[in-house]
């Protein structure tokens, strides 16, 4: 099994999450895995966009949005409103730090309005979305297949350490609580250097969702009419479900990387020179 690490790219300034081409040489059908995170910028939503819509299927995680209010997907829904309230909070603290360019710019630029649309223009670049607002999967294509376990079937399965943090967060006021501490360490550290240092996890929940992403597969390449499908899953589950895909043909025929945050270590006395140059 490769490296979580070959999945990712991180230097001093970017994060890049990546798209693994893979290809069964008996039936020349093609897979773009991609890597997903939960929060990322805009922009890298966007490409992911465009790499699934030039695909044949496109295969998913549960994903849901803050607004989704059905009474089978309320713990999904509560995960949903702390990603969200994560990546508020680390836009806000980004976009109040960029607010400190202005003194700067407005030595550069007579224009006042100019000084404006930097500004706007450099939020929007490091502000962070969370994945089930810049991607709607509650109205998702016809040809988006949901490749993963219901509410159901997760509780059965799930071990009492998975089966706490579901309840923990329903408390709105330890969401909050959370929010904000991933928030700072997001903001001093970047999305992925700490999380980074933990080795990979293998729990039964884990098998059953990579074993749902199979089974998709399977039904889709056995239409003649898809030969491209796109996988959007967790980084977490990369190398599982590449070696997975290994036993049943497929073979990696190229990586390519996408950044998902353009980070920069933020901090209260931030340099505004080294903000416009990064």
């Amino acid at each position: 099994m490769r490296s979580k690490e070959s999945y990712i790219e991180i230097t001093d300034t970017k994060e890049r999450s990546c798209v693994v081409r893979l290809e069964n040489p008996k039936t020349g059908k093609e897979i773009d895995l991609i890597g997903m995170v939960h929060i990322g910028t805009p922009g890298f939503y966007n490409e992911v966009q465009d790499i699934s819509q030039a695909c044949d299927a496109v295969i998913y995680e549960q994903v849901k949005s803050t607004q989704n209010k059905q009474p089978d997907r309320v713990k999904v829904s509560n995960f949903s409103d702390l990603y969200t309230r994560i990546a508020e909070k680390v836009s806000k603290f980004r976009i109040d730090t960029l607010r400190k360019l202005k003194p700067f710019l407005c030595e550069q630029y007579e224009d006042e309005s100019k000084v404006e649309e930097i500004i706007d223009e450099l939020s929007e670049r490091f502000r962070m979305v969370y994945q089930g607002e810049a991607i709607d999967y509650d109205n998702a294509p016809e040809n988006w297949k949901n490749a993963d376990l219901n509410n159901e079937e997760f509780l059965r399965h799930a071990s009492w350490g998975q089966r706490l943090i579901l309840k923990l967060v329903d408390f709105k006021w330890l969401r909050k609580f959370i929010s904000s501490q991933i928030a700072k360490i997001v903001n001093n550290e970047g999305l992925l250097k700490r999380l980074n240092k933990r080795a990979p996890s293998k729990s039964k929940v884990d098998r059953l969702r990579e074993e749902k992403v199979y089974e998709a597969v399977s039904e889709l390449t056995d239409d003649e009419s898809i030969n491209r499908i796109a996988i959007q899953y967790g980084l977490a589950h990369l190398p599982f479900i590449e070696e997975g895909l290994a036993r049943i043909g497929y073979s990696r025929k190229r990586i390519d990387y996408i950044d998902f945050d353009d980070w920069i270590q933020f901090s209260s006395d931030s340099n505004p020179e080294e903000l416009m140059a990064a």
